[in-house]
């Protein structure tokens, strides 16, 4: 299953088969997509559609199609030459939390730590030290 980003936009490729043998890729379809965001009711999108040859189209999501963690289902339909597909993904905040750990271990570039003898501080995000630092050390996000 595809993780995507929460809030942010992405492409999705497709394959449209015909639905004479169900195997060869159809192009020329005029696309006509279904949105489910965390198992709620389908709803009718218009992202940007572009195809991309031998069957395959590109689907565009935007930013607002991609604004619910959680299950993000599309149904496709080509109309009664193709037959319909589906793609499931999954909308994940992971993302932002590997950002994150990046950052705090210094592994991002351009995100430099400055760390005091009681703090820890990248971006946005800051660690308090506390404890005799011999005997226990306790680290704390604020």
């Amino acid at each position: 299953m595809k993780m995507i980003r929460q809030s942010t936009a992405t492409n999705i490729m497709v394959l449209m088969t015909e639905s004479a043998d169900h195997v060869t890729g159809i192009d020329g379809l005029t696309l006509t997509i279904k949105l489910s965001k965390d198992g709620g009711a389908f709803t009718s999108i218009s992202p940007t559609v572009v195809g991309r040859g031998d069957g395959w189209y590109n689907i565009a999501l935007t930013a607002s199609h991609t604004n619910t963690l959680g299950d993000l289902t599309l149904h496709i339909d080509g109309g009664i030459t193709a037959d319909p597909t589906d793609v499931l993904m999954s909308v994940s905040d992971i993302f932002i939390l590997v950002d994150e750990l990046h950052q705090l271990e210094g592994l991002k570039l351009g995100s430099a730590m400055t760390v005091t003898p009681t703090t820890r501080v990248v971006g946005d995000i800051s660690l308090v030290i506390s404890g005799d630092g011999e005997t226990i050390t306790t680290v704390e996000r604020t």
